[in-house]
């Protein structure tokens, strides 16, 4: 299943595109791109806003789940970042908007019509392992795809139940290999401390003064140092680099378990993180 004869080289599928902020990006690295929102309105108006991209840019308006041409419920956030078909996910920090009904589509019939892309970017607040499971039954997989790590309620963060549902829906899929992504900095987690170091008050100073200089580094400026790398503003939710472009090496499915846990306590450990969510991507290849 997982021998790359048809994969297009050239092709991304940006599933969750919202606002196309991962689009965008996509295209200036040469890429085409198929990209998914289950939200109608930010569809249209990706639609209009690339227009000019022609058929390098491709949108279209369904849900990802297991099953094609069912209707479901899409929970709209007023930060669109956060609608989710899941209802506590979507209503998150009291920001609830609407519901709309939207069709349904698997990424097994999108390959079907579209192609076997490079990379699928998939982040659907915490739908990711469903979508995921819709690659059953494809003739091939992505060569690399990344995935939200979890998505949970506001009631819910705090709890380790389902943590791996994303990871392990890649290893079920037939992904191997795995890298894990701090979103808010697009830095690639080893074992060393990451959560707790940025608490202290060296790694501000540091920050400060690489800032200052320009001189920029994976540890403190990563963000600063993506964009000055690939001359293109990484926005604050952007999905950022993928495939050989991360930094470090890949984990088997045990070690990606133990470095997740780690990294997932250590966070909650800072007092200051614990009015949020921790924010990470799994990439997978094989």
């Amino acid at each position: 299943m997982i021998f790359q004869y048809n994969m297009d080289k050239k092709l991304i599928y940006d599933i969750g595109s919202n606002t196309g902020e991962d689009t965008l990006f996509y295209l200036t690295q040469g890429y085409r791109v198929i990209a998914i929102d289950a939200d109608p309105s930010i569809i249209e108006g990706c639609k209009k806003r690339f227009k000019n991209y022609g058929d390098r840019a491709i949108f279209l308006n369904y849900a990802i789940s297991d099953t094609d041409n069912t209707t479901v419920d899409l929970f709209l956030n007023n930060d669109s970042a956060k609608s989710s078909l899941i209802a506590d996910v979507g209503e998150r920090q009291n920001n609830f908007k609407k519901i709309v009904k939207v069709k349904t589509i698997t990424l097994r019939t999108l390959m079907e019509q579209y192609g076997i892309p490079y990379y699928c970017k998939i982040d659907i607040e915490g739908y990711d392992p469903v979508a995921i499971k819709s690659l059953k039954g494809t003739s091939e997989i992505p060569k690399y795809i990344s995935a939200e790590a979890e998505c949970k309620s506001d009631e819910d963060k705090f709890s380790e139940d389902g943590i791996f549902d994303s990871l392990d829906a890649l290893k079920g899929a037939g992904y191997k290999k795995f890298k894990l992504v701090d979103q808010t900095t697009l830095s690639v987690l080893d074992f060393s401390d990451f959560y707790i170091s940025r608490s202290k008050l060296y790694y501000g100073i540091i920050r400060k003064l690489q800032k200052m200089t320009k001189m920029y580094s994976a540890k403190y400026t990563n963000k600063l140092r993506l964009n000055k790398k690939y001359e293109y503003d990484l926005v604050f939710d952007a999905s950022g680099p993928f495939a050989e472009e991360l930094d470090g090496a890949w984990y088997d499915y045990e070690k990606a378990k133990e470095l997740y846990l780690y990294h997932r306590r250590a966070f909650f450990k800072v007092e200051a993180n614990r009015k949020y969510s921790l924010w990470a991507d799994w990439h997978a290849t094989f």
